[in-house]
């Protein structure tokens, strides 16, 4: 198989900004679960906690559902791994399938899935699926939906930052840039509900559907610019100029 720069200079601006709406997207998606269904489809510490707590003051039921809950999100992170074996970006990788397919299955999903809290198990499936398709971008952690870690490594960097450590200082960006996306997300998702209401999901599943298509194009584009750089710099086939 071949393998590319993960990440060329012309490109890297385009590959970031589609990071970064899948971020967007995936906070949207958490928010929208949890407007309609009052669930949260992608913040564990906080079900985790709950959970416990349930467990503990006799509400089996809630700390059944919350443990389903968890299990269907590790199974989303599990079919990440199969999908993207390292959890590093590369250029080659199958991000744009994995949203063409998560998109198609979110509607089909909405329309078909008529009890309420299997929908939600979908939900997170496709969380955790989407919280573990991308791991890294050039050393930077990426979790597109937990704040908490993005928090941390911000904190993290701007530390590094203050010890002289100037390689930091792009990754700084790059986690503010994945928090901003993830409260644009939000802030989306509760200015729209109103109007759509469980509508929602349908503008989810288009969302992924035209982020899977960017990507086919981005892939594309950037494939076709390496292989003519590549024959452009290519030194010349000797047996072709030998003179008789």
């Amino acid at each position: 198989m071949k393998t590319y720069p993960d990440t060329p200079t012309l490109f890297e601006p385009f590959l970031r900004g589609w990071i970064y709406s899948v971020c967007v997207l995936t906070s949207f998606v958490n928010m929208a679960g949890f407007l309609s269904y009052a669930y949260s489809v992608s913040h564990y510490t906080g079900n985790f906690i709950t959970l416990l707590q349930k467990s503990i003051t006799g509400e089996y039921r809630v700390a059944l559902e919350l443990g389903v809950m968890l299990l269907c999100f590790l199974w989303g992170a599990m079919m990440a791994a199969w999908v993207n074996r390292n959890g590093a970006f590369r250029i080659q990788g199958k991000y744009g399938e994995a949203q063409l397919v998560m998109g198609i299955l979110l509607a089909c999903a909405y329309q078909w899935i008529l009890n309420r809290f299997y929908f939600v198990l979908f939900l997170c499936v496709g969380m955790g699926f989407q919280n573990g398709l991308i791991r890294t971008y050039r050393g930077v952690s990426l979790r597109p939906s937990h704040v908490t870690s993005t928090l941390t490594d911000i904190g993290l960097y701007l530390g590094d930052y203050m010890i002289g450590i100037v390689e930091a200082s792009w990754k700084i960006t790059f986690s503010v840039h994945l928090l901003l996306s993830f409260g644009v997300g939000i802030v989306g998702a509760v200015a729209l509900y109103p109007y759509v209401r469980d509508q929602i999901f349908w503008m989810a599943a288009g969302g992924y559907i035209l982020l899977g298509l960017l990507y086919f194009l981005l892939r594309a584009l950037y494939l076709r610019r390496l292989r003519h750089e590549v024959a452009r710099v290519s030194p010349p086939d000797p047996s072709a100029s030998a003179v008789e």
